[in-house]
C-alpha cells in the first residue's frame, strides 16, 4: 500500500470509530429518555387519578358588600 492509500484508510477508520461512538451515546441518551417519560407518564397518572378522586375546591368568595 503506498503511503496515501494508507493515510486515507487510517482516515476513514477513525470517521467509523467516531461514528460508532456516537450512535451508542446516541442510543444511551435515548434510553435515560425514554426513562424520563415513563416516569412523567407515571406522575401524569398519579396526578390524574388523583385529581379524579378529589373534587377540584373552588376558593369560597366572599361577598362585596
Amino acid at each position: 500500500m503506498d503511503m496515501q492509500t494508507r493515510q486515507a484508510n487510517e482516515k476513514i477508520n477513525r470517521v467509523l470509530k467516531a461514528n460508532e461512538e456516537l450512535d451508542e451515546r446516541q442510543e444511551n441518551d435515548i434510553k435515560v429518555l425514554a426513562k424520563r417519560i415513563k416516569k412523567l407518564e407515571k406522575r401524569i397518572e398519579a396526578l390524574e387519578t388523583k385529581g379524579a378522586k378529589e373534587p377540584k375546591k373552588e376558593p369560597k368568595k366572599e361577598p362585596k358588600s
